[in-house]
């Protein structure tokens, strides 16, 4: 999959931005309908948050979405047990590297990150 470009993605969070509150409510029921699990999964992950951090790992989450929907078109619906899966495959990675030295950290973040260099900036 081509990497989003960064004109693309600052372009969509611009958008975003820009949402009057009427839109922004609307596409996140769009969100909802078409991807519940996931949203389901961040409101539940960020539930013990405080309320502006949880508003913000949201939006931030919505953005993203929005990235990857009006680069394609269309989203495969992600499942519980996917999401699930990643979840815990993430935190059995990252229990796996504590104690690794901060310069093999930085190179797997780096990795990482050139996957999707735009998104992740």
């Amino acid at each position: 999959m081509e990497p989003l470009s960064e004109e693309f993605v600052a372009k969509t969070w611009r958008e975003v931005a820009g949402y009057n509150p009427a839109r922004a409510n609307k596409d996140m029921l769009t969100m909802g309908k078409s991807q519940p699990d996931l949203l389901a999964f961040l409101m539940a992950f960020t539930d013990d948050l405080r309320q502006e951090v949880k508003e913000l790992a949201i939006y931030i989450a919505f953005v993203v979405y929005k990235m990857f929907l009006d680069s394609k078109g269309t989203l495969r619906k992600i499942s519980s047990r996917a999401i699930m899966h990643i979840y815990d495959a993430t935190a059995l990675f990252l229990e796996i590297l504590e104690g690794t030295h901060e310069k093999i950290l930085d190179r797997i973040a780096s990795s990482q990150v050139s996957q999707r260099p735009y998104v992740m900036k």
